[in-house]
């Protein structure tokens, strides 16, 4: 008994009939493909492309909003506007010479406070630490021509108000400032 049986090669959901043979005869290499068959990108990308289309998405229009001030803490241009601070690092800007910083931490315990100012070259800062910012400053740095300014104190319980003042700045300029608590 003889039996015929159908080779067929899918490529892409099209079927294709390669040749018809029976189980007794064998095949012909003309009915044998050599290798799998393949599609070019050319012809593979239409095929995806209506298979999964691509829907645009809109490029959203901007809105007029304001830019943030890069100095986290502006405005603190008074004692009354002082953020409040605690042993860390702060980033800031002056920008300008009348542009003055003020920064306010409170201490529960006698304790040495340490304050570093690192300001931007070619500028003069100074940095002064008051109990009251209506008195007399308690500690000060103002070394002559130099943006780095550094003072420590020995301060009881309170609320403290730091001072960074610009004496010459050439422009919006960062600076650091690190205080220490011991």
């Amino acid at each position: 008994m003889r039996t015929a049986v159908l080779v067929t090669v899918v490529v892409l959901s099209v079927v294709t009939v390669v040749g018809l043979q029976t189980e007794a005869s064998p095949p012909s290499p003309s009915m044998v493909p050599e290798a799998t068959p393949t599609l070019s990108p050319e012809a593979y990308l239409p095929l995806v492309m209506r298979l999964y289309p691509v829907t645009p998405t809109p490029t959203p229009v901007p809105t007029s909003t304001p830019t943030p001030s890069p100095d986290w803490c502006e405005p603190n241009d008074a004692p009354a506007e002082a953020c409040e601070i605690g042993a860390g690092v702060y980033q800031a800007l002056v920008a300008s010479d009348t542009d003055q910083d003020w920064y306010r931490f409170t201490t529960t315990v006698t304790r040495t406070v340490d304050i570093f100012l690192d300001g931007p070259d070619g500028d003069d800062y100074d940095l002064y630490l008051y109990g009251d910012p209506a008195g007399d400053p308690v500690a000060y740095s103002v070394t002559p021509g130099t943006p780095d300014e550094s003072l420590s104190a020995l301060l009881g319980r309170g609320e403290w108000y730091v001072l960074v003042f610009p004496i010459r700045s050439t422009g919006v300029r960062p600076y650091t400032l690190v205080v220490t608590m011991k």
